[in-house]
């Protein structure tokens, strides 16, 4: 399946980064869910402090990397996952 995401390719470009435009937003395959995942459409998404020291390069990472690990969407798909609350089509925060 098609997804997008905010892509970093390179740690410590300068600021400001509406300029260095350190993010891609990129299309991008995504395997289909597997046993006991939920699919989440993902309706909103947020860069946290984390995320921004990765960009910066005080936390590095393994490049290319998808930021942004705080979401609110529905689930679309459940592959033998049943949590309390969880089912199609209900709001989710997920963090991961």
């Amino acid at each position: 399946m098609k997804v997008r995401g905010a892509v970093l390719r390179e740690m410590g470009l300068p600021r400001p980064y509406a300029e260095s435009r350190p993010l891609e937003i990129v299309e991008m395959d995504l395997a289909p869910p597997g046993p006991d995942e939920l699919l989440v459409r993902v309706r909103a998404a947020g860069l946290c402090h984390s995320d921004l020291s990765v960009i910066d390069g005080s936390r590095p990472r393994v490049m290319p990397m998808v930021l942004g690990h705080e979401a609110a969407g529905e689930v679309v798909d459940q592959r033998g996952i049943r949590p309390p609350g969880v089912r199609r089509a209900v709001r989710q925060a997920v963090l991961f």
